[in-house]
Parts: C-alpha cells; sequence; structure tokens
C-alpha cells in the first residue's frame, strides 16, 4: 500500500516557531538632554551675573582712583600757588603773624620758637614723591584695564564654548533620533514583507485543501489489475 505523499512545511507555523523579534533599544529620553540644557544655560547666566558684579566692582575702584587722583591734583595746585601772600600783608599791617603749622606756640610774654619741628612737617608732598604716586595710580589703572579685558575674554571663551557644546548635543540628539526612526521602519518594512509572505503562502496552500490539513490520497481504483491478488 502506498504511503502518503509527504506534505509541505506550512508558512504558518514556521512564523510561529521563531523567535519574536527583539524590541529595539530605548532611545535616550529627550526630557533628561532637555534638563542638562537647562541646567548648562543656568550655570551659564550664574556665571554672567558673576562677572558682571566683578566688573560693576572694578568700575567703581577705577571711579574712585581717579577722583582720588584729581583730589590730589588739586591739592598739589592749592599748595605750589602763593600762599604766602595773605601772611605777608597781614604782618605788614602790624597784625601778628600767624604761627606756621609745626611751630611750637609760646605762653604770653614769650616770643614764639621760630623753625618747625621737621623739615618737612609744613612742606607737601615734593615732586618726587608727587611722580611716584601718579606713577602707582597709572599702574593701578592699567592694570585694572588689563584685568578686565582678560576677564572679557574669559567671558567670551566659555560662552562661546558653552554655545558650541550645546549644538553638539542637539546634533548627537538628532541623529540618534534620524537612526532611531530608521531602524522603526526597517523594521516595519521587514515585518510587511514576512506578513506578506505568509498572506500569500496561506491564499497558495488553502487552494489545494483545507487550510492546515493534507492533500488527500489518490484513491484506488476498485478494478483489478493485471498483477493485484
Amino acid at each position: 500500500m502506498e504511503q502518503p505523499a509527504a506534505t509541505e512545511e506550512d508558512p504558518f507555523s514556521e512564523f510561529l516557531s521563531q523567535e519574536p523579534t527583539a524590541p529595539a533599544p530605548p532611545a535616550e529620553g529627550a526630557e533628561s538632554l532637555l534638563r542638562l540644557v537647562a541646567e548648562s544655560a543656568q550655570r551659564q547666566e550664574q556665571l554672567l551675573g558673576k562677572v558682571c558684579s566683578l566688573l560693576l566692582g572694578l568700575d567703581d575702584k577705577l571711579g574712585r582712583i581717579a577722583a582720588a587722583q584729581e583730589r590730589l591734583e588739586e591739592t598739589m595746585q592749592r599748595g605750589g600757588g602763593g600762599g604766602g601772600s595773605s601772611g605777608d600783608s597781614f604782618t605788614a599791617r602790624g597784625g601778628t603773624a600767624p604761627v606756621p603749622r609745626g611751630n611750637l606756640v609760646a605762653p604770653p610774654g614769650k616770643t614764639s620758637y621760630s623753625g618747625p619741628l621737621g623739615p618737612s612737617a609744613a612742606a607737601g608732598p615734593s615732586p618726587e614723591e608727587q611722580r611716584l604716586a601718579q606713577e602707582r595710580l597709572a599702574a593701578d589703572r592699567l592694570r585694572m584695564e588689563e584685568e578686565n579685558r582678560r576677564r572679557a575674554e574669559e567671558l567670551a571663551r566659555r560662552r562661546e564654548e558653552d554655545e558650541r557644546r550645546k549644538r553638539e548635543e542637539e546634533e548627537r540628539r538628532r541623529q540618534e533620533e534620524e537612526r532611531r526612526r530608521e531602524e522603526e521602519r526597517l523594521r516595519k518594512e521587514e515585518l510587511g514583507k514576512k506578513t506578506s509572505g505568509l498572506m500569500s503562502g496561506l491564499l497558495s496552500s488553502s487552494g489545494g485543501g483545507g487550510l492546515f490539513g493534507d492533500e488527500a490520497a489518490p484513491k484506488r481504483s476498485s478494478k483489478g489489475g493485471l498483477f493485484d491478488d
């Protein structure tokens, strides 16, 4: 007796026997990236605030130094002018000559001590001291201007680095999103191909018999053959 022909492998059973497709790895959340960008912007604003307050303090110091220099120049101009004219005219009218600063005042009935206590007691700053003071003020002003310029350059450099880092982060996030979308598209395309192949296999197999049944074995003829028993 002939054995029935071997049935073809069912495509639906083959599809069920396959392992499920591994899900795509979760992409990095956009919320964490946005939080990092917000924290970076907040740190940049804090740094800008500190630098601005420092620049304001330096500006105030420069203003005080300039005012002190102007007062010093006015004092030197007043001290170098004709300061003895009033005393001479007062003495010529017969009055008592004013006692210079630094001299000792004698008691009543005694003549006053002549001459100051020291050689520089009533004298103003010497020209050399004035020159040195002006040089120190100019050097301090130049140093503070150089410090302000250096801090401004450092601030601009940090701002540029923060902007570059932000652009790189946004570009990396965009590339990651594109890669995830491409993987999702390929996965859906592969799944669609498998589904189409499965459906075409089911339709072709359902034309000759049942959905999962084997083809019926051919019936034997009722007539006896030449060599039949």
